[in-house]
């Protein structure tokens, strides 16, 4: 299924063939709930897998500084953080999913992504209504992604910019760490029909949203690629052309498919976003992909349930044949004394899981710093002329120390010297995961004032611990 053109494009795929079309349902058709249902056709309800393939804006995502990579804890911290930035929209804890990422500058994060837009939520309700249950979830930015991955060398530690054009229209992705941020649809003008114009047009356009990167992630863009799914026209939007125009190196990376050629043609499904894209590049498990929670939850046990079916079949039978052999043996006494023995082996197998749950708890509260030994790693590292006004501990992942004090100093130069000699203790007493320096340190405009308890620079610091 494809949302494009405020149309669902519903497509039929397997080994046979690549995609046939076998139904388009404009979005006014879908204000009720029957009429939506009757305008499926049941060769769409009868398939053994269904994946739903949206707009880029169905989409948000964030990055959480996390050190755990356990699964249950991650997402018990995802659902945690969702509820507490959309508060009034709590079906999106039932849509999300993550991956685990670790780069030279943290010690490890959660890239969350999640579905945030209404229409989506009311779409997917008639889609159960009428009996079709998506079992992934993806968008073109994370096919993108996926493809990136595999021909751009390096770019999972890279900050990188997708330029893709076709003939009225061009979309620019940008994606951090190999991790998609945001994308743009950039609609060309009916009334722009020099390739001259174009290429200014979308020229301004990608400055404006390299700027908007920077002001997101603090970083610039170390890469520029350029995808073009247009046989005939815009010949001046090219790598040379671009690059020379927005002063930067854009490379050009050929992966347009055949079934992406006419991508301007109206009922194509395979048209703006996904024109560079064949059926089969759609298909691939490794696209990073959305499934409902207990969609999700069902697929992970289903490789347990099969195994628990066939070694419960196997010890069915094994135990089968013991009792018959047992009875054939008219050894009844045996059984009624192993019978008080398997009783006691069970409770016994209870006994242990209830100690590995709870030695569990205590192995995740150790992990935990201590407070006592973080105040006093602080009190320790204080120089003669500096006073603590305010210290906040985080013990939640993240862990972080906030410091706010007061330096007494008369020159900059006994200033720094102070707060140097600070930052050299709390790194050998409180050995934090990340060193902190000079520059983590800010400062109140003015030196004091006559209000203030403690005079002297004011100062504020961070230090990041495990």
């Amino acid at each position: 299924m494809l949302v494009n053109n405020d149309k669902l494009y519903l497509v039929i795929s397997n080994q046979k063939s690549c995609g046939n079309v076998i139904g388009t349902i404009p979005f006014n058709m879908t204000s009720v709930f029957d009429d939506f249902s009757y305008t499926i056709p049941v060769q769409v309800k009868k398939a053994q897998s269904n994946m739903l393939i949206l707009p880029d804006y169905f989409f948000g995502n964030t990055l959480y500084p996390f050190t755990s990579e356990k699964r249950s804890i991650a997402e018990a911290f995802i659902q945690r953080k969702l509820s507490e930035s959309f508060p009034t929209s709590t079906e999106m804890l039932n849509f999300f999913n993550y991956t685990y990422t670790r780069t030279r500058q943290d010690a490890g994060s959660l890239y969350a992504f999640f579905l945030q837009d209404p229409a989506f939520f009311k779409l997917y309700q008639w889609l159960i209504h009428a009996g079709i249950q998506p079992d992934r979830i993806i968008t073109p930015a994370f096919i993108w992604q996926h493809m990136l991955g595999k021909i751009i060398k390096g770019a999972l530690d890279r900050n990188l910019c997708l330029i893709h054009t076709l003939l009225t229209e061009s979309h620019l992705y940008f994606f951090v760490h190999g991790n998609f941020l945001f994308s743009r649809s950039i609609k060309f003008p009916e009334s722009v029909v020099d390739d001259s114009e174009k290429l200014d047009s979308l020229v301004y356009e990608i400055t404006q949203s390299i700027y908007l990167f920077s002001q997101k992630v603090k970083s610039e863009i170390n890469g520029f690629y350029l995808v073009s799914s247009v046989e005939a026209g815009l010949k001046k939007i090219d790598e040379k052309g671009l690059s020379e125009r927005m002063e930067k190196d854009v490379q050009r990376i050929d992966i347009d498919r055949k079934e992406g050629r006419h991508s301007e043609e109206a009922d194509n499904p395979l048209s703006g976003p996904l024109a560079a894209f064949s059926w089969h590049d759609l298909e691939s498990e490794k696209i990073l992909a959305i499934s409902h929670r207990k969609v999700a939850l069902g697929k992970a046990w289903d490789p347990v349930q099969r195994v628990g079916m066939i070694t419960g079949l196997l010890v069915l039978l094994l135990l089968g044949s013991e009792t018959f052999y047992l009875n054939s043996r008219n050894n009844n006494k045996f059984l009624s004394e192993t019978l008080p023995i398997a009783k006691d082996i069970i409770i016994n197998r209870q006994i242990i899981m209830q100690y590995n749950e709870l030695l569990d708890t205590v192995m995740n509260e150790r992990q935990h710093p201590d407070p006592a030994s973080l105040f006093a790693g602080v009190i320790l590292s204080l120089p003669e002329n500096v006073t603590i006004r305010e210290l906040a501990f985080n013990l939640e992942s993240p862990f972080q120390i906030i410091i706010k004090g007061s330096v007494e100093a008369d020159s900059p130069e006994l200033l720094k010297s102070a707060l140097s000699k600070m930052v050299e203790a709390l790194i050998r007493y409180l050995k934090p995961v990340r060193s902190p320096s000079m520059s983590d340190i800010s400062f109140d405009m003015g030196k004091g004032d006559s209000e203030s308890s403690s005079p002297g620079y004011r100062f504020n610091m961070q230090v990041d611990l495990k």
